[in-house]
């Protein structure tokens, strides 16, 4: 299937958290194809769409956990389809004992209980679509990376 730009209704964007320059180039990918269609943004939050991974199939409490630095993650807590707290920034050794699930944690040093999981776009997409109305945002400037933490070139 061809998909030309004058077919699309609006672009989703993963905004975070994760990496400073790999959100900021997606953010202004996606700003740049809107931009001249005159088309919304549909900005996902990246742990939102990790969060509906095929791979987990946990009945109760789970984390949702992305490689930050050294043994830090960006994680958020989830009960099926639903967060329970706001995302952080921690070491994992700080999550409590629910199942993990992740991206990149084989960095961590520390022997970790973990399964891996797939970022996609796809997620990103099912996301947008779901809640199109309410996440449309015309106003480009106002859709902007979710960092969590302040850039530090000494990590």
């Amino acid at each position: 299937n061809n998909v030309f730009a004058k077919d699309l209704h609006g672009i989703a964007v993963s905004i975070g958290p994760g990496s400073y320059t790999g959100l900021r180039i997606g953010s202004s990918l996606a700003k740049g194809i809107a931009l001249p269609l005159s088309i919304p943004l549909i900005p996902i939050n990246t742990l939102d769409a990790l969060s509906i991974s095929q791979s987990i199939n946990v009945n109760g409490d789970f984390w949702i956990c992305l490689y930050s630095h050294r043994d830090y993650v960006f994680a958020q807590k989830f009960n099926g389809s639903s967060s329970i707290n706001d995302a952080i920034c921690k070491p994992i050794s700080e999550l409590d004992d629910a199942p993990k699930f992740g991206v990149d944690l084989q960095k961590i040093d520390k022997k970790i209980d973990f399964t891996a999981i797939t970022p996609t776009s796809k997620n990103v997409g099912l996301l947008a679509l779901q809640d199109f109305s309410n996440l449309t945002e015309f106003k480009l400037e106002k859709v902007s990376p979710f960092y969590l933490t302040e850039f530090n070139v000494n990590k």
